[in-house]
Order: structure tokens, then sequence, then C-alpha cells
């Protein structure tokens, strides 16, 4: 069969653009027998065509904002007399099938949780007849994972930017108000050995001349033990890796001699999933697993005097929290910049939908939009915030966001005026992050 992999365009803020790490994770489990094509609309552009070009399968990955997207893709081509059988997994599928179902009736198969398992047996899925496909109650296992297809895109774009995606670990043990993790890979935590991954950060370097990489785990610090291992036997092997996790680590098992090591490795960049300023909102409403104040600026000061580069990520406008709360959140970023942190992102908590928030927000009647606006990607990525509460209106919440903006370009100019100084100054004129 001709197989289509299909990554939509990400319509919400996005300064980066990272690999289709979902699709090239899952392309190698597809039998030899299938020829597989990627379809990467986020850099080739938002085109149709690939709907014509004669594919058996074309399978879409998508979040739950962009599932009405998808639902236009499949329609269009239906319209068009197209008979290819069209499939939709991804995050958008598995925090909830049935919304995806309901949000996408077009599509002649959804697929639920971890796609290897149905790659491998792809043929046989097709027979069955079934309109969802649900794998979350058996999480794949890592011990004999596959190299990422990295054949199947532009690999010399990622290459020469932001690096290859690299998973040391998958799923996610914590239960964060507003989180999808646990729900997409599951609340089963399944480590890759250490040596495996070392493994596979040689093979791509050499293979592809990458030295550049990213962690592309959910929670990569669950095991603090075998976190340090992994550090260690990277620095062991000398290969002069710069290495990051940019999509959050915890800072709960993360001290002087681990950073140490992250450091020796090459990991000197990373991203701490920090969350709120205030400590009650940590514990009480976000359940952020005895991650402290304290840590977060202990964690920050460390890898400042260590010569890395730590950043934060934030979340105000929760249900539960006071706008002084929300407020020594937006103070607590900005200590932070003071303290040597390279970035300190803050933004509005975004109820989607099979999250405890959302589940809260509707029971408490605190969704300030109509439901059915949490699916559109336009709408749920602007800055307008989406919840209510007796203690602050949305309007509340958004202009704390925009100080915390402002506060960011601010520091990011002060912190390169001297390093960048044309592109400082392209960023003071323009006044964007």
């Amino acid at each position: 069969m001709n197989i289509c992999l299909v990554r939509l365009k990400f319509d919400g803020e996005q300064k980066t653009v990272y690999p289709p790490m979902g699709l090239l994770t899952i392309a190698p489990y597809f039998s030899k027998e299938h020829k597989l094509f990627m379809a990467d609309l986020q850099t080739d552009g938002d085109r149709v065509g690939f709907l014509g070009n004669g594919f058996d399968v074309v399978l879409f990955s998508a979040f739950t904002s962009q599932l009405s997207t998808v639902q236009k893709h499949i329609a269009t081509a239906k319209e068009m007399g197209i008979t290819s059988k069209f499939i939709v997994g991804g995050p958008g599928v598995t925090s909830n099938p049935e919304y995806a179902k309901a949000l996408v009736p077009s599509a002649d198969l959804l697929v639920a949780g971890d796609g290897e398992y149905f790659a491998e047996g792809l043929a046989s899925f097709l027979a069955y007849g079934k309109d969802i496909i649900d794998f979350r109650q058996h999480p794949y296992l890592l011990e004999c994972k596959k190299l990422p297809s990295w054949d199947l895109v532009n690999y010399q774009r990622f290459r020469d930017t932001v690096g290859f995606g690299v998973e040391t670990s998958r799923g996610c043990c914590f239960n964060c108000v507003m989180c999808t993790a646990h729900m997409i890979h599951s609340k089963k935590w399944r480590p890759r050995k250490p040596e495996d991954v070392v493994w596979e950060l040689k093979y791509l370097k050499d293979r592809y001349g990458c030295k550049k990489f990213y962690f592309a785990d959910d929670n990569a610090t669950v095991d603090p033990n075998r976190w340090f291992e992994l550090m260690q036997k990277i620095a062991a092997k000398k290969l002069g890796l710069d290495l990051s996790v940019p999509e959050g680590i915890q800072a709960h098992h993360l001290d002087y001699d681990t950073l140490k090591a992250m450091k020796e490795a090459g990991l000197t960049r990373f991203t701490i999933g920090a969350e709120s300023g205030n400590q009650r909102v940590l514990d009480e409403v976000i359940n952020k697993g005895g991650l402290t104040v304290d840590k977060i600026e202990e964690v920050v000061r460390l890898a400042k005097s260590l010569g890395m580069k730590a950043s934060c990520f934030f979340v105000i406008g929760f249900i539960g929290e006071t706008l002084e709360e929300a407020k020594q959140t937006v103070d607590f970023a900005e200590k932070l910049r003071h303290y040597g942190a390279e970035n300190c992102t803050v933004r509005n908590a975004i109820p989607m939908p099979g999250t405890r928030l959302f589940s809260i927000a509707k029971e408490m009647g605190c969704l300030a939009v109509p439901e059915e606006k949490l699916f559109d990607s336009n709408f749920v990525h602007t800055s307008q915030h989406l919840l209510k509460t007796s203690e602050w209106n949305p309007e509340d919440i958004s202009r704390l966001v925009v100080t915390a903006k402002e506060q960011e370009r601010r520091h990011i100019i002060q912190s390169n005026i001297f390093v960048h100084p044309r592109a400082t100054l392209k960023l003071a004129l323009n006044r964007k992050l």
C-alpha cells in the first residue's frame, strides 16, 4: 500500500518548528511492503494536493484543536471522489476518542494510543470494520524501540536548526490539572536503557552528521538515578553534542551534581515546567507532585553558576487561583530572570478537553466560551483567556499575560543587546516576542 503520513500546520503561536516526531517514530513499524510518504504541512506549506496523489491510506496526526481542520481535509477529498482510507491518530484522538469521532465523522478509522501497534498490524486493523481502535490500555514498551525514519523528511532542515529529537522515555506519572501528557502517553512511565539512547545519539551523528539533539520525553527525570547514569554515559563517549530539553523537565530531582553531569554531557539548555510561583497553587490547584517554589529558584541559580541556560514555563488563570496568586507568578518569573533564567514564559491556562481542568470548568460553569470553541485551533491559541471565576474575569488574566510578555521582551533585549545588536534592535522596534 501507498501510505501518506500528514502533519498539519500549527495555527497557534510558534517561534520554532520541531520535527514531526510522532509520525517519524511510528513510520519504521509499517511493513516494508508499504511505501511511505510524509506530507509535513508545517514546513511545506498548507497544501491540499497530497490528497490526490493516489494513496491507499492517508494518516493524519492531530492535536485536539486541529481535528476540525482534519475534517475539512477529509470532506474535501471525498467530495473530489478520492477513495483513500482516511485514518486519524495523535494526541487529539488519544485524549478523547469519542470527542474526536464527533468532530471528524468523515474519517474511516480513528486510532487512540501508541501508534506502533497500529503500524505493525495495519492491514488487519483496516479489515476490522471498526471506527475506533483503542490501544490506551496497552502502552508500548520501549526496550526494542526502532529508530525514527528521518529519511522521510528534509532532515537537514532540522539538523541545522533545532536538531533531531530523541526519546529516552515515554509517559508521565504526574497528574497536573491542565496537562494532557498522561492522557496521551499514559501514566505508565516507560524508560529506555541509557546505553540504547547513547547508541542512538552516536548512530545519528555518524549517519546524518547531526550534533544537535533535544530530548522529546514527557518526563525525562522520573528516575533521577537513570537520568544521572544517562548523562554520565553520554559524557564518557565524548561525542561533542549540543543537547537540550526544550519542552520541560521536572526540577524535583535536579541538584548540583546532576546539573554538572548534564553540562559535561553537552546538555546546557533546558526548560523547567515550573507552572506557578505560588506554593499553594502548585500543591492544591495544579497538584505538581511536591515541586516547591524554593526548588525552582535553586535550580535556576545553580544552572546560572554552572554556565547553563535554564528557562521556565508558567501558567496562570486556574480555577481555584486568586488574582493575587496569579500576580505572584508573574512577579516570580521576573525575579527568576534577574537570578539568571534565560527565559520565563507566562501563558494563560487552556482547559483542553480531557484534562482535569476542563472537567472542573464544565462542572463549575467556569468556561468563558462555548465548549465547541475549544476545538478550534485558530481560537484556542489566541491571547483570550477561556475561563472565568468569581475571583477574576478573563480580561484580568489576559492583562497579566500581556504584562509578562512585555517583561520577557525587555529581558531578551537587555540580555542580547551586546551579543546580537542588529537582531535585538529589530526585536525592540517590532515589540514582539
